[in-house]
């Protein structure tokens, strides 16, 4: 496949705008980051934790590649029926707020969950790895959160493999080659997305935590929650940071290698394999996949709500929370959305690989590290007192926006790579001022992406924990933070009651967009 076309000159000179509003906003937003470490304590790192945190990590990204490999290929290349619904059902795991994830698991499988009541306490021994502080535990969970990355961006690897002789190899090969053929030819995305989920699986925190497995970033956490030791907890953030971010970089090296054949006009989709009757028995076990992973713990978490009295009080209560929740999650996602806009059609114009490297760096960036640097840089005197915005709730939505700052970036870009570079020809040659240009060609091609990139920082924002928890200030907590609070201190009911409220406000936007569009939401 060639290298896409240059786009005109005259395009690139307007676009020099765009390039230096997409270098001012990178900057701005990650110089708190970078100034964080300039007084940070001592690098003391704790080896077991980070060793294990990685080996967890790893485990849970070959894991999810492995089941998303499996899904994506279900999806993208047979002719299943109602492969949007399906793909809108396997994407809820990472629309799910982590911490109601491992909630829901600990629920259903954990001791004295709905299946040992189901079983009976003689399965206990066989569900032993799933009691707190395993770390097989912590792996699965984590794996089936970031499976539906790996499902996503191998999709749309399958998607292309037309250009590569899939036709022709369905024809010549057995399946067991067929299905080495495949995994071979999307090996770019398969590295891609085994990088993304590393990295992602590394800074989690949420997981760990309400799984009782000490993996490295609690050993951050309990420096600066228990022992408010913030210049320690910044200097032990170091290593993970170099961890995380240089898994997010190869990600832009690895993907710039595929960026020709995603690039210029859609091209048609390959030929669906039929299933035939075999459409039952895989539509089967996907069924059986969703249930086992989703649809138990999720009746788990309704059982514990003890009755709808109960979780209609709990609801009342948490109005507050609620509201908030709301509020910051719509500023985050317009935060989210404004800086994509900028560096998504900076970076899609550009084919070098340190811009590509550049724009993939941010998804490294734990969301606990990420509070940490904000909380240091905007709590200061000089040489600006910035006392004001920190003590506002403006601190968390700019730190929230962050966070879901490099998926909307992916996915403005995505839409810009599907301009075709005549077509900006064509406009030149035709006069069109910039505003026609964008009504008439970017807009309406970009806002499906741009909308999409929006509703996934909205989702990142209200299921967050980390950054709420440092960075809210008193009488601006989150529904986030409540169950947070009372998954320690709480009645039982009162935290499933929470968690059923918080799956509902993250997973009504993914639904509400399947219902509109009829394409299941791409998240990265």
């Amino acid at each position: 496949m060639s290298p896409p076309q240059p786009f005109p000159a005259g395009f690139r000179r307007r676009f020099s705008g765009v390039a230096l509003a997409a270098v001012l906003v990178t900057v701005a937003l990650l110089l708190p980051l970078a100034t964080a470490w300039s007084a940070a304590g001592e690098v003391s790192i704790a080896w077991p934790s980070l060793g294990a945190s990685l080996a967890v990590a790893a485990a849970a990204a070959v894991l999810a590649v492995v089941v998303g490999g499996v899904l994506a290929a279900a999806l993208a290349l047979t002719d299943l029926p109602a492969r949007g619904l399906w793909a809108t059902a396997l994407v809820l795991p990472f629309v799910c707020p982590p911490m109601v994830w491992a909630l829901g698991q600990v629920y259903c499988y954990g001791p004295g969950g709905l299946l040992e009541r189901w079983l009976g306490g003689t399965w206990r021994g066989m569900l032993a790895w799933t009691d707190a502080g395993h770390y097989l535990a912590t792996t699965l969970v984590l794996a089936q959160i970031h499976v539906p990355l790996a499902l996503l961006i191998l999709g749309r690897g399958m998607g292309r493999l037309h250009h590569a002789g899939l036709e022709a190899a369905r024809l010549f090969l057995t399946p067991l080659r067929l299905a080495a053929w495949i995994a071979g030819a999307v090996r770019p995305e398969a590295a891609a997305a085994l990088l993304l989920i590393l990295a992602l699986a590394l800074g989690n925190l949420a997981v760990p935590h309400l799984l009782q497995c000490r993996l490295y970033p609690i050993e951050i956490y309990v420096r600066m929650a228990n022992y408010l030791d913030a210049p320690g907890a910044v200097g032990a953030a170091l290593p993970l940071v170099v961890l995380t971010l240089a898994a997010a970089g190869c990600i832009g090296l690895v993907e710039r290698r595929s960026a020709a054949a995603a690039s210029g006009s859609p091209s048609p989709p390959p030929v669906p394999i039929r299933l035939g009757r075999k459409a039952w028995a895989v539509g089967a076990m996907l069924a059986l996949y969703l249930a086992l992973s989703s649809l138990l713990p999720l009746a788990a978490m309704l059982f514990e709500c003890r009755s709808p009295g109960h979780f209609w009080e709990a609801v009342r209560a948490a109005a507050a929370e609620t509201e908030n929740s709301l509020a910051i999650g719509l500023g985050a996602s317009l935060v989210a959305l404004a800086a994509g806009l900028a560096v998504g059609a900076w970076a899609s114009t550009r084919a070098s690989a340190a811009v590509h490297v550049v724009a993939s760096l941010p998804l490294g960036v734990p969301a606990l590290v990420l509070a940490l640097g904000y909380l240091r840089f905007y709590n200061r005197t000089w040489p600006l007192d910035l006392t004001p915005f920190a003590h506002s709730a403006g601190l968390v939505v700019l730190a929230l926006g962050v966070r879901g700052w490099p998926f909307a970036t992916r996915l403005v870009a995505a839409g810009h790579q599907r301009i075709a570079p005549g077509w900006h020809e064509a406009a030149e040659l035709a006069g069109l001022r910039r505003g026609q240009r964008w009504r008439w060609i970017t807009g309406p091609l970009v806002a499906d992406h741009a909308m999409a990139g929006a509703l996934v920082a909205f989702i990142l924002a209200v299921g967050d924990v980390e950054i709420s928890q440092m960075l809210c200030v008193p009488g601006s907590g989150t529904l986030a933070l409540r169950l947070f609070s009372y998954l320690h201190f709480g009645p039982a009911h009162v935290a499933a009651s929470l968690a059923v409220l918080h799956l509902a406000i993250a997973a009504a936007p993914v639904m509400i967009y399947f219902v509109i569009t009829n394409r299941c939401l791409q998240v990265v």
